[in-house]
């Protein structure tokens, strides 16, 4: 082998090397953010993630990104995240956690969630990263928010989003439309928005359902899952 070749070689071979430890440093910064299913009434169940059933949910037990959630009637569950981040599921909701993670090199949260049916409230911490995003997606539409108290609704043909405080920017096919606080959004499977002010028993049932939610915390650093269940 020629001084050359070998030079070439042993290029490549170091290219390969910092490649590969880079891209294991990025992996281990990013974790998964597990939720815990707490505060269970009525018929609730999961589909943890990589099963096909769904099991009862009598006690509190963790949620990961895959799993399913879905209540019955007269059902309701919470999910908490280690941030303070809190989701009341209602009755008759079929909820999916599709993505739940936290990068802690650029303290960037990702979270995303279908909304199949049913309704949730939702108390979402102010984020620090202006890349992290908290998204629950519906037939119809998708409500993205960075800090603030907030329901969403699917009912046939529809999706109703309701802010309490805060803004809640909604996309709707090629619209894009924010929902401030104290106001309510209805998107139709059409793609026709009507938006209104919140009357004063859907303030009180608001401030109702959020008051069941644990308020949020400050900010702190993802020390990793709670306890195992």
């Amino acid at each position: 082998m020629t001084v050359r070749r070998a030079a070439v070689l042993f290029i490549v071979v170091f290219v390969l090397i910092v490649f590969s430890a880079l891209l294991v440093t990025n992996t281990m910064s990013v974790v998964q953010r597990i939720a815990r299913v707490s505060n269970v009434r009525g018929a609730v169940e999961l589909q943890p993630v990589g099963q096909d059933a769904f099991v009862p949910v009598t006690a509190d037990r963790n949620a990961r990104a895959g799993s399913i959630l879905r209540t019955g009637k007269g059902g309701h569950a919470t999910l908490r995240w280690p941030d303070g981040t809190a989701l009341r599921v209602s009755p008759n909701t079929t909820l999916t956690i599709d993505k739940c993670t936290f990068d802690k090199r650029s303290d960037v949260s990702l979270s995303h969630f279908t909304l199949s049916a049913g309704r949730v409230w939702v108390n979402v911490i102010k984020m620090l990263s202006a890349e992290s995003k908290f998204e629950i997606s519906t037939p119809t539409a998708t409500a993205g928010v960075r800090g603030t108290s907030f329901a969403i609704e699917v009912s046939p043909g529809a999706t109703d989003v309701l802010v309490y405080e805060g803004e809640v920017e909604v996309r709707a096919g090629e619209q894009s439309i924010g929902v401030k606080g104290g106001q309510t959004l209805a998107v139709t499977e059409s793609g026709n928005t009507a938006l209104r002010e919140l009357d004063e028993r859907e303030r009180a049932e608001a401030q109702e359902a959020l008051a069941e939610l644990p308020a949020p915390t400050d900010r702190t650093a993802e020390s990793g899952p709670p306890p195992s269940g």
